[in-house]
């Protein structure tokens, strides 16, 4: 999940098309509003390792695709289908997420495992952030 902070902030992993980076990354969010409806049924059903192994696959497969696109492929709607498969990921994987931050951890320790969880995610941000700076200056 921190990698692909790092990936939008490097503008879709520097593809040449910003058209096309936006309309993948406009489908990971409608896709995942979609998909957060019904994850916590969906985790509750199958359970939290198959539903976690899944939506992190799902970021490998939308990476995958920005490699395909970056290496001079003329495929824009693999990109975009990228984008929609990882929004659809990405509500398995914060429910599974959420139930293993919230259902592990004793009361005590609880508010550790957010911080952690929370600095992890928000650290790929931070790294786009800065490969972006130094890719500008």
């Amino acid at each position: 999940m921190g990698m692909f902070n790092s990936v939008t902030a490097l503008g879709g992993a520097g593809i040449s098309d910003p058209h096309t980076g936006n309309i993948a990354t406009a489908c990971v969010y409608i896709f995942f509003t979609l998909s957060a409806f019904f994850a916590g049924s969906v985790v509750n059903t199958f359970g939290v390792k198959p539903c976690l192994f899944v939506g992190a696959t799902t970021y490998c497969f939308y990476i995958s695709t920005l490699c395909v696109w970056a290496s001079g492929s003329e495929l824009k709607w693999l990109v975009i289908l990228g984008g929609s498969v990882v929004g659809l990921g990405a509500g398995l994987l914060h429910a599974s997420k959420g139930v293993i931050i919230m259902a592990y951890p004793d009361r005590a320790n609880k508010g550790k495992f957010i911080s952690i969880f929370w600095g992890i995610f928000n650290a790929g941000g931070v790294f786009g952030g800065a490969l972006v700076m130094a890719t500008n200056w």
